[in-house]
């Protein structure tokens, strides 16, 4: 059976810290060799150097058999041509981190064919290690770039002095393992935003009691008042508050705050992580999120007529009966007419909708999916 190793070709990428690296390969390398097409193999002895104009063949044993080694020199650009021929590629990169170069191979590399090899990301600690200030310093550059490196779904691997370099050769996360541990780390934000819900919630509501939130005064006025029920022309006055109600809690216009369309935002922010327009996340990240948004909308809007209902007051009134102001406050406001006390009584429920059944469906939301997300990974 044919060893699954043999006939491995790597390519190195990145700055001259990859150098450094191909020397735990093969123990040196020759003067200039950044200037060199570089090749790098198996070999019977410690370290054997063959030069050919811009071509270096290095071989030695410390390089593993079935490996061969890739290194254009600094000054050949056009790698992409060759790499139908790679079976991996490792982009080598030493402090400071995140280099814009760094990111260009990554864009290039994104831009081939979806047959394109693997890609990992090699951060290289090189730097002396006594100073604390220094320590400290590389230490929290290491896990941005590999914070940031992840995020975008890349392999990972630290490389320091005395690791044995040829783990890291043979060394692959799959693309599903590495999908898998972005997810869990994403999972385990939305965890931790969780436990902000129910801060968010009182503020959300101590909005829709303040100056033009849905609950203020002005506003349970505005849908419990004659204009409602002239403008809306239903056959219940209940039925007129329902739809003055339904555009206060989601106005189209987006705009202001203390209306349902907040909760849309806490939605999108215990999820991603992010609030209003400006989104750190990719364009499937946002269709997901956007999609989530959609859905909780429709559900509040459902959920808004199911309980907004009753059996007292949604009753047909004749046209005659509100004709004017006059007749409208007799029959909602004098003791004796046919609809007295329904205006205490729908902002009695509109309330309790507000702050408790919506806060059930947001959370009820949010669960179901954490629990997607969990059974993804």
């Amino acid at each position: 059976m044919k060893n699954f190793s043999l006939e491995k070709t790597l390519l190195f990428l990145g700055d001259k810290s990859r150098y450094i690296f191909a020397k735990e390969l093969t123990g040196t390398l020759p003067q200039n060799y950044e200037n060199f097409f570089l090749r790098l193999e198996h070999g019977d002895k410690l370290t054997e150097i063959q030069q050919r104009e811009n071509f270096l063949c290095v071989t030695s044993f410390k390089t593993p058999p079935g490996i061969r080694i890739i290194s254009f020199s600094n000054d050949y650009d056009d790698w992409t041509v060759h790499v139908k021929k790679f079976s991996r590629i490792l982009i080598f990169e030493e402090f400071p981190f995140e280099k814009d170069s760094t990111q260009q191979l990554i864009e290039t590399w994104r831009g081939l064919p979806k047959d394109r090899p693997l890609l990992s990301i090699v951060l290289m600690d090189l730097l002396h290690r006594q100073g604390s200030t220094d320590l400290d310093r590389l230490d929290d550059a290491l896990a941005a770039a590999q914070k940031n490196y992840a995020e975008q779904e890349l392999e990972v691997i630290f490389f320091r002095p005395n690791t044995d370099a040829v783990n890291i050769l043979y060394r692959h996360e799959s693309r599903i393992a590495r999908r898998k541990k972005v997810l869990s780390g994403e999972l385990e934000k939305i965890y931790d935003r969780m436990y902000e819900l129910d801060f968010l919630y009182d503020d959300f509501v101590m909005d829709c009691e303040g100056k033009g939130g849905c609950l203020s005064l002005n506003a349970t006025n505005g849908i419990c008042s004659f204009d409602s029920v002239r403008l809306h022309n239903k056959d219940s006055v209940w039925d007129c508050y329902n739809a003055a109600a339904l555009k206060r809690l989601f106005p189209s216009d987006g705009f202001g705050k203390g209306n349902l369309n907040d909760l849309l935002e806490i939605y999108a922010y215990i999820l991603a992580g992010y609030v209003g327009g400006k989104s750190p996340l990719s364009e499937a990240e946002k269709i997901r999120v956007n999609k989530g948004k959609f859905e909780l909308m429709r559900v509040l809007q459902s959920k808004f007529y199911d309980y907004m209902t009753s059996r007292k007051f949604s009753v047909y009134v004749p046209p005659h009966e509100v004709r004017d102001v006059i007749a409208y406050k007799k029959l909602t406001s004098d003791s004796g007419g046919r609809l007295f006390g329904i205006n205490a009584e729908y902002n009695r429920k509109l309330r309790h909708f507000v702050e408790t059944d919506a806060k059930d469906i947001l959370e009820s939301a949010l669960k179901n999916y954490i629990k997607f997300f969990e059974k993804v990974i």
